[in-house]
Order: structure tokens, then sequence, then C-alpha cells
């Protein structure tokens, strides 16, 4: 079974060519029956439970648009304000947090893993924060152990810690800095880092540091597996004739700093709006975040952050169950959470697949400004 799938290559999938440079029109009625539009054919045609999606334009404004159910069983209708685990968009917390540290002086980008946690990764000494950030670290990945995947299947209330974690996947297997791997381990290593150099737990400096300052009220770095009220239920499609609810059937915590947040569609519209502009950090960290590589094709990762052209910002799938894209495209910040993944889908990740369809037909629709 696939865990925090490695999807940012599915950008390579958005096919749309990007609009010119031109008028970029404000959210009227028009521009947002587009939007919802796009949002409805998108859901019926990739068959998933549903979807919301929030826009914020260049003036300041956002909307909000939701389709189809957010509980099957009782026919609950999606509605914006709702809940999601988010899966690896929690990346760009987790990397802007690294980052905040750096402005302070507390961790340094050249630092290796064996400084930080001695003698707990083979190899350690020869991968820098830098190389787990832009997924270079050339390490083994945790979803290869049986042992870890039968805890996370079979034990939705387990508490794992990194060190658990690295127990089973400890190892640097190619040569750091020389290959792009997505490897969720990197993340994970990642939070323990920011534990050790800012003396709290992850959660207590993501609230202080980000979240807080923010004002993103509806986003929650979780001790346990539960959720908040108003939630979505998530769905396993590919497993049978039926949906499953697997809402709360995995360990969330073995994905912490690497795909564990929960938010609404209108925080992370905000959260989008301050990870591309730096609104946390120092102009020379931002400029380091966004310093994006690439081994060939579209996109390009940088420092938690991933670049295709004309689109910047993030996506995510939580065990085929939640999926999550997080992307500015030309000068709209767009964001999709949806409930469900399918054999429609492009690649790994529906929210994905659905922001193709969307930016698609915002590039149809631009080009009567042209």
């Amino acid at each position: 079974m696939r865990r925090l799938a490695a999807i940012l290559p599915l950008l390579l999938l958005i096919c749309a060519l990007p609009a010119q440079a031109g008028y970029r029109p404000p959210l009227d009625d028009d521009l947002r029956y587009m939007y919802n539009d796009a949002l409805g054919a998108a859901v019926h045609n990739l068959q998933v439970p549903g979807a919301v999606m929030a826009v914020k334009d260049a003036r300041g404004s956002v909307a909000y648009f939701h389709q189809g159910l957010a509980d099957t069983a009782s026919g609950l209708e999606m509605d914006p304000a709702m809940y999601f685990r988010i899966a690896s968009v929690t990346k760009t917390f987790t990397a802007t947090a690294i980052l905040t540290l750096v402005d302070q002086n507390k961790v340094g980008l050249t630092d290796t893993v064996e400084q930080w946690l001695p003698g707990q990764v083979d190899g350690g000494a020869s991968v820098t924060v830098r190389n787990l950030l832009e997924m270079r670290s050339g390490l083994e990945h945790f979803e290869s152990s049986a042992t870890l995947a039968q805890i996370i299947d079979s034990e939705p209330d387990h508490q794992f810690t990194v060190d658990e974690m690295l127990s089973q996947a400890n190892k640097v297997l190619v040569t750091p800095g020389s290959v792009y791997d997505y490897n969720n381990l990197n993340y994970l290593i990642l939070q323990s880092i920011i534990e050790k150099a800012s003396g709290q737990d992850y959660q207590s400096y993501f609230t202080g540091r980000l979240l807080t300052p923010l004002g993103l009220s509806q986003t929650i770095v979780p001790y346990n597996n539960s959720l908040p009220s108003p939630y979505a239920h998530g769905y396993r499609l590919n497993d049978g004739p039926l949906p499953a609810d697997c809402t709360f059937k995995y360990a969330t915590s073995a994905f912490g700093g690497a795909g564990s947040m929960v938010a609404t569609a209108g925080d992370l519209v905000k959260w989008l709006d301050a990870l591309v502009d730096g609104q946390l950090l120092s102009v020379s960290s931002h400029r380091a975040q966004w310093e994006t590589k690439s081994d060939g094709g579209g996109m390009a990762y940088g420092l938690g952050v991933a670049r295709d052209g004309n689109t910047y910002g993030h996506n995510g799938n939580y065990n085929n169950v939640y999926t999550s894209a997080m992307f500015r495209y030309l000068d709209y910040d767009i964001v999709i959470l949806a409930n469900g993944q399918t054999q429609f889908s492009t690649g790994s990740s529906s929210a994905t697949s659905i922001y193709s369809a969307v930016r698609t037909s915002l590039d149809q629709y631009l080009t009567r400004w042209d």
C-alpha cells in the first residue's frame, strides 16, 4: 500500500499551456462561475466523493467552492469550512520552520544529520540539512519496512517517535546531494532537528512561530489521530466495489512533519500567500527556499516547495484517502482538498488532477484578454 506518495512529479502532468502575462480579472461573478463549473466537472469526471476549493486573487478577494459529499453514508454535503488531512503540504510548514531556525542561527543548512542525531543514521555525517530539505539525502524509505507498515495499518492510536522510525530505516543508500528522491523520512528527521534546536515539540514550535503569527486558527499540528469538527470523511476507493471510510484507520503519527497536519482550505490560502511571499523568513532564507533544482523535466524542487513553470506550491496524498493541492498560478492562489483517490486521477493525487482541470479552464477563460 502506498503511504504519503512521492507525488510532486505529477506537476509534470499538468500540461495546459500557461496563459501569457497580462490582465488578471478579479473574482467577479463570471470568474466564480468558471471556477465552480470547473470544480464540479472535475469531481464528476474523477468520481471522487467530493472536494473543496479556495481561490484568492491579487486584490485579496477569496472565493470558496464545494462539490460532492463529505460523508457518503449520511449524504452530508461538502462545506469549505471542513477540516482535511493535508498530507505532504505539511512539508511546506516543516521546511519553513527549519528556515526560521536558520534565521535565528540555531540551525545551519550545512549542519549534518550526525551533528543533530548522533549515531542514529548510518552515513549521517554526509547528509546535510539542505540535503534533507531538497530531497537529496540518499536515505532509504521507511515505507519499505514491513514492521512499520503493519503498525501504521492496524494501530491508529500508536504514537510513533522519530527514533522508532529510524530504528527500521536509517541507511544512506545513494551519495547525498547527487539525486532527487522524494522521501518522507527526510522530513521526520527535520522534525527531530526542529525539536532539538528549539527545545519544544514540533507541534508547539509550529504553532508559536508559524500558525499564530499568521492567524491560522484552523490549522492543526496534531498530537493524535482525531479531527476537529466539521471534517470531511476520507475514503479509499480502489480496494473494492464500495468506498471504504478510512478517516481514522491509520496511525497519523508515523507521518509527523512529513504529512500529519490538518487544515481548512481557507487557512491554506493564507499559508500559501505567506509561503510564496516569504512573510515569515529573512530575504536570504526566502530566496534559498525557492532556489529549485530539477533533474530534468518541468518540475523542480526547492526547500520544501516545488515549481513548475508558473506554478508554485506543493501537493499531497494521505494513503489514497485525502489528497491536497496548494498552488499559486499566475496571480491566483488555488487550494484544493479532496476526500478520495480513484483510478481516474492522474498519477496519485485527485486534488492535483482537479487542479490541472481548473487550471486548464482558467487558461481558456483568460484568453479573452489576450
